[in-house]
């Protein structure tokens, strides 16, 4: 190596990068004659599973959550109310997409034929967001309030 300004000198003499890749083939040589073996089955056996314990060993297998013994954070955490395993989301069409429908009735086949919703069998919601452009008839949705006065301050009506 051409020795340049930016090289440093050591005093063992040699460039500093040297001396170190001196230093670190000894130390390699000293820890490979102590009867270190990479392959020797106890190697094998801890390699990436640290040492020791639980874990370590061959055929350990805990469910998730598993926290040693200590009580689990989901069973530490409060738990609150309840899911409704029949409950059905109603599909939202908001005032400003009625402008999309060719005639004045809105209900969820026309809604459908629109390509609003994706099904007339589940319920229906309409949101008041937007402005109301003309007339409308509702009939099978369910409305918000501000939905309703919208229609009906457009001239519209709603039939339950």
């Amino acid at each position: 190596m051409a020795r340049t300004s930016a090289s440093r000198r050591h005093p063992d003499g040699g460039d500093e990068d040297t001396v170190r890749g001196r230093i670190l083939e000894a130390a390699f040589a000293a820890f490979m004659k102590s009867g270190y073996d990479a392959n020797s089955p106890l190697e094998i056996a801890s390699r990436a599973r640290g040492s020791k314990g639980q874990r370590s060993r061959a055929g350990s297998r805990m469910r998730p959550g598993f926290e040693g013994g200590q009580m689990p954070l989901i069973r530490r955490v409060p738990k609150r109310g309840f899911t409704n395993p029949f409950r059905v989301p109603a599909q939202v069409v908001n005032m400003r997409d009625l402008a999309r429908l060719p005639g004045e009735e809105v209900n969820p086949g026309t809604l459908v034929a629109a390509g609003l919703v994706s099904r007339a069998d589940d319920p229906v919601k309409l949101l008041g967001t937007g402005d109301v452009a003309r007339a409308y008839v509702v009939r099978g949705c369910a409305l918000s309030a501000s939905a309703r006065t919208k229609i009906e301050q457009a001239g519209g009506r709603v039939e339950e």
